[in-house]
């Protein structure tokens, strides 16, 4: 079999696990909305290594399995992936006489595809020696994801389909479409090549969204909170074009509405020049990303506008990540914690501005070493696989970020509690003072707000 070295695009669907609250939320107001669910949309910020994660879908490419069975079952990611980037395989699939074939060149294609993955190099990102199991943060006696608080902080279940490293925009935004029906008829070799192709390892966010539908075809919108936190990965890699983000970004959570969510937040992009590899950079590419995130959260606001005088019936509520970044971090300074310094002693490099920052021929095991979002861990991995121990502090829970561009998970708890008080203000009952499984420091928490 030809090598793989075109990237990866992968969608992940296996039954879902929701994480049940231990309490109920107390308020004495009737009138405030109690969610039941929680749905979470994003990328590393967001991925809590639940059910579905990157680390999970990096130890499938593996080979690594569970009580004999891969971690995640990728098969129906195989699937969407063709009927989205296969010219004309959406229109075919349906019909029974060739479906029976289809599915047996997809099994067979995957299986391929497994058995060479799992002898290359692939980092199983991040190493749980400094990070968190399956988390791109760290902590002492903070233990989680930002979703991971609120939920609990909001009475209700979790379903987290976050994926590290994923982008907004999909293959077909990124490049041409990277085959056609007839390449099927080449063989597993051929249809597995083009698969590659495309570099979406983990999954883009309409992929995601793909799986989470097919599972959930009795969605109950009016008792749960969607929430979207995604982009960073697409201007993290030097894509140029904010029009084309925030268009495929307003598509997929119009999507959801359609699907019947009836309380949604969006999350618009914080300040990355925050983040300690960017406070350093040149300043060319300081500026490149303030004008894009500045230019994307323009853009998403009035495009989010338009969203809510076409969909009456849904309560989109904004999250202004810049705001609450600043916020953060200054109330963080005051506390004492450590805000111009990451936890972890590693440097990530920066990224080059290019329209076609995936391209053919880049190779999974480069792909994913040279993924912004994943640049720390990658090291990390690096590092570990030489021998070579990596520095890192005494203390997570005193730093604002644990690594180049990923805050702590104190810092995750805090952004929590910033998404409760504004969902409080937005009329849904949440409270800060929840049971909170992942923590161990004593309460009451001195909050940095």
């Amino acid at each position: 079999m030809r090598p793989f070295l075109k990237g990866l695009c992968f969608l992940v669907v296996v039954s879902c696990c929701s994480v049940l609250p231990e309490y109920s939320v107390s308020d004495d107001s009737s009138d405030l909305i109690r969610i039941e669910n929680v749905l979470v949309f994003g990328d590393s910020v967001s991925d809590g290594n639940g059910p579905f994660s990157t680390w999970k879908l990096l130890n499938t490419l593996k080979g690594n399995m569970v009580d004999g069975k891969p971690m995640l079952n990728l098969l129906p990611f195989l699937n969407n992936s063709l009927m989205q980037d296969v010219p004309g395989y959406a229109a075919v699939s349906h019909l029974h006489w060739i479906r029976t074939r289809l599915l047996h060149i997809e099994k067979e294609s995957l299986t391929a595809l497994l058995d060479f993955t799992k002898h290359l190099p692939i980092p199983i990102l991040p190493d749980p020696k400094y990070y968190l199991k399956g988390m791109f943060t760290g902590g002492i006696e903070f233990k989680g994801v930002w979703p991971d608080y609120l939920h609990h902080m909001l009475g209700a279940s979790l379903d987290n389909r976050a994926m590290a490293g994923s982008w907004t925009l999909c293959a077909p935004q990124k490049m041409e479409h990277p085959g056609n029906l007839i390449h099927i008829a080449h063989g597993v070799e051929s249809l597995a090549e083009d698969f590659v192709s495309g570099s979406l390892v983990p999954p883009c966010e309409g992929l995601i969204i793909s799986a989470w539908s097919q599972e959930n075809l009795s969605f109950d919108g009016s008792k749960t909170l969607v929430m979207f936190f995604n982009s960073a990965n697409d201007y993290l890699n030097g894509w140029p074009d904010s029009k084309e983000v925030v268009n495929k970004y307003v598509s997929d959570i119009t999507r959801l509405i359609r699907l019947g969510a009836r309380h949604v937040v969006v999350i618009n992009l914080p300040d990355i020049n925050l983040t300690p590899r960017y406070q350093l950079a040149p300043e060319p590419v300081r500026a490149w990303m303030a004008n894009a995130v500045q230019e994307n959260n323009s853009e998403l606001k009035a495009a989010l506008q338009a969203v809510r005088e076409r969909y009456k019936e849904t309560v989109i509520i904004e999250l202004d990540a810049a705001t609450m970044m600043n916020q953060l971090i200054s109330g963080a300074a005051q506390h004492g914690i450590i805000t111009d310094k990451p936890c972890l002693g590693i440097t990530a490099g920066l990224p080059n501005i290019d329209a076609h920052k995936e391209k053919y021929g880049a190779g999974l095991v480069e792909h994913i070493m040279n993924n912004p979002s994943l640049a720390d861990a990658a090291q990390v991995a690096s590092h570990s696989a030489a021998g070579e121990e990596v520095p890192v502090c005494s203390n997570p829970d005193e730093h604002f970020f644990f690594d180049t561009v990923h805050p702590t998970a104190h810092t995750h708890y805090e952004i929590a509690q910033y998404a409760c008080n504004l969902l409080n203000n937005h009329g849904v009952a949440c409270s800060t003072n929840a049971h909170q499984p992942l923590i161990t420091a004593p309460r009451p928490i001195v909050s940095w707000q």
